[in-house]
Parts: C-alpha cells; sequence; structure tokens
C-alpha cells in the first residue's frame, strides 16, 4: 500500500500475508535441526585433526577453502545437517504444499520456490533471508539477477522496504551492496562483515573466464586473492 500526501509518500508493507509466509516457511524449514549455535560447533570441531576414515573427501575437497576462509577472516553460513535430513526437511515441504515428494536432492543444495508474478517474490525473498539469519545465523546472501535493469529494480526495492525490515527484525543490522567490477575490493567488507547483508550481482559479472571477468582475477588489493574467493569463503547463499 502507498500512504502520504505529495511530498512525503511511503510504501507500508503487509507482512501477514499467508502465501508469502508460506514461501518463507518453505526455505527455513528446509533447515530444520540446524543448531543456533552452529558456528561455536565449527569453530570447536576445527580444533581437532580430522579422522581420515570420516573426513578423508571433504578435507580433499573443502581445504583450500577453509584455508582462504581463515585467511580472509571470512565470516561464512555454517550449514552442520547433513544432506539426509535436509531431503527429509524438503519431502515434508513438499507434501504439506501438495508437491510430488523427491526421491533425492537434485545438483547439491538448489532449490526453487516458484510464485506468481505480481504475488511480491522480491519481498518474499528478502524476508526468507531474515528469516535464515534469525533462526540459523545464515548471513551471508548474494542476489543473481539477469540484467542491469532488475538490478536497480532490487536495489529500489531494497531501499523501499529497508525500514519495513528494521521494524520487523529490529535486532538484525542489514547491509546491501551492488557488485562492480570496479570496486572489486568491496568483497571483502561483504565476506568479513558479521551482519546480514546482500550482494546484488547480474549473471554477466560471472560469465567468461579470468580474461574476460575481474571476479576470476588476483588482485592486489585483495591480498593477491580472487574475489571469487572471498564470496566462496562465506558460503552464501
Amino acid at each position: 500500500d502507498c500512504v502520504g500526501g505529495m511530498s512525503s509518500m511511503r510504501f507500508q508493507f503487509d507482512p501477514h500475508q499467508p502465501y508469502q509466509t508460506s514461501a518463507v516457511e518453505a526455505v527455513t524449514d528446509l533447515f530444520d535441526g540446524q543448531p543456533a549455535n552452529a558456528d561455536q560447533l565449527v569453530t570447536s570441531l576445527r580444533l581437532f585433526p580430522a579422522q581420515p576414515s570420516l573426513m578423508e573427501q571433504r578435507e580433499l575437497s573443502g581445504q583450500r577453502e577453509l584455508d582462504i576462509t581463515t585467511e580472509v577472516g571470512a565470516v561464512g553460513n555454517n550449514l552442520v545437517l547433513n544432506e539426509e535430513t535436509i531431503l527429509s526437511n524438503l519431502r515434508h515441504i513438499q507434501d504439506r504444499n501438495g508437491l510430488e515428494v523427491t526421491d533425492d536432492l537434485v545438483d547439491g543444495l538448489q532449490f526453487d520456490i516458484e510464485m506468481e508474478t505480481g504475488t511480491g517474490k522480491t519481498y518474499v525473498y528478502l524476508r526468507t533471508a531474515f528469516e535464515l539469519a534469525q533462526r540459523y545465523q545464515f548471513t551471508k546472501f548474494i542476489i543473481l539477477v539477469p540484467s542491469v535493469a532488475i538490478l536497480e529494480g532490487v536495489k529500489t526495492s531494497i531501499n523501499l522496504m529497508r525500514e519495513h525490515f528494521r521494524h520487523l527484525y529490529p535486532e538484525i543490522n542489514m547491509n546491501s551492496t551492488i557488485y562492480a567490477g570496479e570496486r572489486a575490493a568491496e568483497v571483502r567488507d561483504f565476506a568479513t562483515a558479521t551482519s546480514l547483508q546482500f550482494l546484488v550481482m547480474t549473471i554477466d559479472s560471472l560469465r567468461g573466464d579470468k580474461n574476460t571477468r575481474i571476479v576470476y582475477r588476483t588482485r592486489d588489493k585483495l591480498a593477491g586473492l580472487r574475489p571469487l574467493d572471498y564470496l566462496r569463503a562465506t558460503r552464501p547463499i
């Protein structure tokens, strides 16, 4: 709703639309069972050497990422649930929404929440992020858009909804950044911040290779690492 006179017009957002809260819960309930103190749990686990018989494959694939996370001081999303638990949660969500129940996760942890045009998708995914931050301390989110025009629309939406979310979640500090190659060093702030962070990027900023996209190039201002390394270190949603 839009209220106020010509000189002080502002939008009011209704936080009680059932179909919107249902869509939010379809995401947050995927991680049911994720402990709120996962950061402390992960830190404690890292104090002990991994057991090769149990952790060999994960260590081989994740050691480089862990080293970079430590090196850059990244604050990331620490998911400690196993995929079997997440799959079980997914099946419960599908069943209650009358959807076909899947046998396996598709392409890892990738999920679609589909909504009709004009139903407030931007509001829903932004609010979903706030809920994930509140419930599980997931704080790093990348919003990937197909064009500059939509990027500008997302930027405007975040600004319009900022005050609304400040009232709904007064304990959560939020910051948003628009990724630009010429300011690639700003990914350091995204990676190291402890508050809820949105980084808005276009698909074109990721297309290509190290010869065509700055995100794949090492940068002196980033301690010789790539912007992509900083983003990956946060394990973003």
